[in-house]
């Protein structure tokens, strides 16, 4: 599992997800989230993947 992280202008929010594939720091990788929904974000570390919003 990693942390997903979103955020925008003076707020941020996470939660956890199962990345679908491995990726490089600042590479895209596709995330389930909690609810069953696939998103995509980038690598920021091994243990998180930040979403842009």
């Amino acid at each position: 599992a990693v942390r997903v992280l979103a955020g925008g202008q003076g707020f941020e929010v996470s939660t956890e997800g199962q990345t679908l594939s491995a990726g490089a720091v600042g590479e895209p990788v596709r995330v389930r989230m909690p609810n069953g929904r696939i998103a995509t974000g980038q690598v920021v570390d091994a243990g998180t993947v930040r979403l842009a919003l």
